[in-house]
């Protein structure tokens, strides 16, 4: 059997060979997932704040998904599409976090129940790695505080400048 792979003919003998190479055997790292969910629910917060609920729902949906991933992989499931991660989360026990992603998929999400999904997504990933979510936050928050002062600097040194003429 041949099967053409963006131009290059495979045959199953090059597939055998493929799966069976040390790189088959290396999976994507959890605790990556645990980061890109908590940087995208600080942005859905955000995005929330500002009362912008149709990008928020968007990222909801991707840390919602980065959350699943991580979920999966750190029980040794490697995720597959999106549709197959909710139903490998129903498997798992995960039947919560199945439903929540499958109604970010399919449905339009109210302000409130965004609300609460940032809620039990962040629960999810401290359940995660409790200390892994604690070091991300404590990063984003010296982020955060180093920003306010440059712009703060900024500020100040517009305002004592001379008006030009």
């Amino acid at each position: 059997m041949t099967t053409s792979l963006r131009g290059v003919s495979v045959t199953a003998s090059h597939w055998l060979e493929i799966v069976k190479s040390p790189e088959a055997n290396t999976w994507p790292d959890w605790r990556k997932k645990v980061r890109h969910a908590a940087r995208r629910l600080a942005l859905t917060s955000t995005l929330i704040e500002t009362g912008d609920f149709a990008a928020a729902a968007e990222e909801m949906l991707y840390a919602s998904s980065h959350t699943a991933r991580g979920v999966l992989l750190k029980a040794g499931i490697f995720p597959l599409s999106r549709p197959e991660i909710i139903v490998q989360l129903g498997d798992l026990g995960q039947h919560g976090l199945a439903k929540l992603l499958q109604q970010l998929s399919y449905e339009e999400p109210t302000p409130r129940s965004l609300k609460r999904s940032v809620l039990y997504i962040k629960r999810l990933l401290i359940h995660l790695d409790k200390a892994l979510y604690r070091e991300w936050k404590t990063g984003r928050r010296q982020q955060v505080l180093a920003k306010r002062r440059r712009h703060g600097a900024n500020r100040t040194a517009r305002r004592s400048s001379p008006a030009p003429r």
